[in-house]
């Protein structure tokens, strides 16, 4: 059965039980969950072809995007699958953090986005990004800015706000070959306006 999902809905709330496996035909997903503290913590983003509602997962999900799902309970096939890629994902992520600047890891998760989605414009906000990679709003800003003066990236205006009512800008990547190579330059977030090449660290 297919059934839409508005962008900005809740497909499940965090600690919801009785989940069923579910395909996204269409959109942009993302899991994550709230502490106690109040902060979102984002777990995942998920793309066209993916499965949401795994038994074990108890976090909330909502659609970034407006999205078409389809409820399914027999794809042990699928799920293998996803098992597969998710494991795959964690292992590239924690190799990508403990060896790679923030910059890269910026520019990996916005590229990884785009190429899943199959779209340029990835509707992620800056904030969550700086969630997903651990970094600072701050520096996730510098980034865009960096990028968006080389060429590489541009900010598109949206229809969502944010609390200061200005609107949101999503990310757009305009030269996925060159923003990889621009991720390389780091930013210097202890002088204002300093970009400097800084080698990869390694194990």
């Amino acid at each position: 059965m297919h059934r839409d999902l508005r962008a900005g809905k809740s497909l499940w709330r965090q600690g919801a039980t009785g989940r069923v496996p579910t395909v996204i035909m269409k959109g942009l997903l993302k899991s994550f969950i709230v502490t106690k503290e109040g902060a979102e913590v984002i777990l995942h983003f998920h793309c066209i072809g993916e499965i949401v509602g795994l038994p074990y997962e108890r976090c909330h999900t909502v659609a970034v995007t407006d999205a078409v799902l389809r409820d399914t309970e027999t794809i042990p096939l699928a799920l293998l699958s996803l098992t597969e890629r998710r494991l795959a994902d964690l292992e590239r992520r924690a190799i990508l953090n403990a060896t790679c600047p923030v910059a890269e890891r910026i520019a990996d998760m916005l590229l990884d986005i785009a190429d899943r989605s199959g779209s340029a414009l990835v509707p992620v906000s800056q904030e969550e990004l700086a969630h997903s990679v651990g970094s600072t709003l701050h520096t996730v800003n510098r980034a865009f800015n960096y990028w968006s003066k080389l060429g590489v990236l541009r900010l598109v205006k949206t229809n969502h706000t944010v609390r200061t009512g200005a609107p949101f800008r999503f990310p757009e990547v305009l030269d996925a070959d060159a923003l990889r190579g621009a991720a390389r330059v780091c930013i210097n977030t202890d002088q204002p306006g300093a970009y400097v090449q800084v080698p990869r660290r390694v194990f």
